[in-house]
Formats: C-alpha cells, sequence, structure tokens
C-alpha cells in the first residue's frame, strides 16, 4: 500500500503545483494583473485533475494488490492518503514559489484587493464593511506566519482531495458477496 500511496500521492502533488503554475500564466495580463475570477475557475479544475490520481491509484491497489476487492474504508483511507501527500507537495512548491518571487507576493496583494472590491460591491453598510475588511486584514497579516501560511494551502486543496477520496471509495469499493 505505500508504494501505491506514495506513487499516487507524489505525482498528484508534481500535477497539483505544475498545473497551477502554468495557469498562473493564463490568468495574469501583460500589465501584471490578475483575473481573479479565472483564478478560481482554473484552481478547482487543476485540483480536480491532479487529485483524479486518487481515483487511479486506488483502483491500481485494488486490482494489483487486492484481486479486484475493496472495502469502502479501506479506499477511502489510501486516497485519503494520497490526497495528503499531493496536499503536502503542493504546500511545499507554493511555499518556494511565494518566498522566492516577487510576482506570488503580488499576487497576494491583488486578491486582497479584489476581495475587498467584492465586499464593496456586495451591498453591505459602512459598518459592516469596515468590521468584515478589519477581520480580512488580520488574517492577511497572520499569512505571513509560514506556520499558518503553510497550514491555509494545504487546506485550500485537501477538502477537495477528502471530496475526492470520498467519491472514489463509493465507485471502487467491491465486497466479496456471501452465496448463501
Amino acid at each position: 500500500m505505500r508504494k501505491t500511496v506514495l506513487t499516487y500521492g507524489l505525482l498528484s502533488g508534481v500535477i497539483a503545483f505544475g498545473l497551477w503554475y502554468l495557469t498562473q500564466f493564463l490568468m495574469t495580463s501583460p500589465d501584471g494583473k490578475i483575473d481573479m475570477d479565472k483564478g478560481m475557475i482554473y484552481g478547482y479544475a487543476t485540483m480536480i485533475l491532479s487529485l483524479s490520481m486518487i481515483f487511479f491509484g486506488v483502483r491500481h491497489y485494488r486490482d494489483r494488490y487486492q484481486g479486484g476487492l475493496i472495502k469502502f474504508g479501506k479506499a477511502f483511507w489510501i486516497g485519503f492518503q494520497i490526497a495528503l501527500i499531493a496536499a503536502i507537495l503542493y504546500m511545499v512548491g507554493w511555499m518556494i514559489y511565494y518566498n522566492t518571487s516577487e510576482v506570488a507576493q503580488q499576487h497576494m496583494v491583488q486578491y486582497g484587493e479584489h476581495m475587498k472590491q467584492e465586499m464593496m460591491e456586495s451591498g453591505m453598510s459602512a459598518e459592516e464593511l469596515a468590521k468584515k475588511t478589519a477581520a480580512f486584514d488580520k488574517n492577511m497579516e497572520m499569512y505571513k506566519n509560514p506556520f499558518f501560511m503553510a497550514i491555509m494551502t494545504i487546506f485550500e486543496i485537501l477538502p477537495v482531495g477528502l471530496i475526492v477520496s470520498l467519491i472514489s471509495a463509493f465507485i471502487l469499493k467491491k465486497q466479496v458477496v456471501s452465496s448463501e
């Protein structure tokens, strides 16, 4: 199981960060402005594509080592481990990129501006806007802490990995049916 989890987890993580890195060019205009709406679409598409390795990893394990039979819990556990490895690789890639690239740091500034603009356009009262903006600024300040940044980055992709693991386990589960 360890070899399958490592192989498919590493593959998923490399694909996740690689595709994410490529999409940065697709959503950045020549003047350096990032299209945040495209970013969300590209981000989730990238996650789903890379995390599809969970399905293939569980299927590989089921067919190669389990004789074509696997229980839901075991399938989910394998999928979760693959997702966790992928999330950790994605986080390491982001941390390196963020700490070595001015473009990545600008990304966070532009993201903050985009979120504040959305809050202003939502029609909330000035008092509520001030409260939400202050909370957002506090979170962005916390993001400067490497530990917090690492945790937040892992939790960008891990929930999607859990969903893909659940779906994969449900699709791939096969149990021995008693002939009684």
